[in-house]
């Protein structure tokens, strides 16, 4: 895990792509090639300056709430019913007033700022 703390007040959207360009710069030094990781990071990496600045870079991360490719892929989905259960994220077993919470997830392609 790389992190480290930056000012409350800066843009999520920019911090991410300076933090997995800092990433990529730490692996390059142990001779990790771009393209040869995974980052996985929130929704606010997902802008159109991003993707571009990132090019090659892989990563895992949900799409924008906001993004209309996130309701087009969400109404397919449940029009598929392809949920997949990854289980509950819980460390605390659920009681009779606190029922436990299980996440599902299902996989699709989108095209955001022109970019698979």
């Amino acid at each position: 895990m790389w992190g480290k703390p930056e000012d409350g007040h800066a843009s999520d959207q920019t911090l991410k792509t300076t933090l997995l360009s800092e990433i990529a710069q730490l692996f390059a030094a142990y001779g990790v090639h771009p393209g040869a990781s995974i980052s996985i990071a929130e929704s606010a990496l997902v802008t159109e300056d991003n993707l571009a600045a990132l090019r090659d870079t892989w990563f895992i991360t949900r799409l924008p709430a906001t993004s209309r490719e996130c309701g087009r892929m969400s109404a397919e989905a449940g029009a598929r019913n392809p949920w997949e259960e990854v289980g509950g994220l819980a460390q605390t077993p659920p009681t009779k007033y606190r029922p436990g919470t299980f996440s599902k997830m299902a996989e699709g392609s989108v095209a955001f700022s022109g970019q698979s």
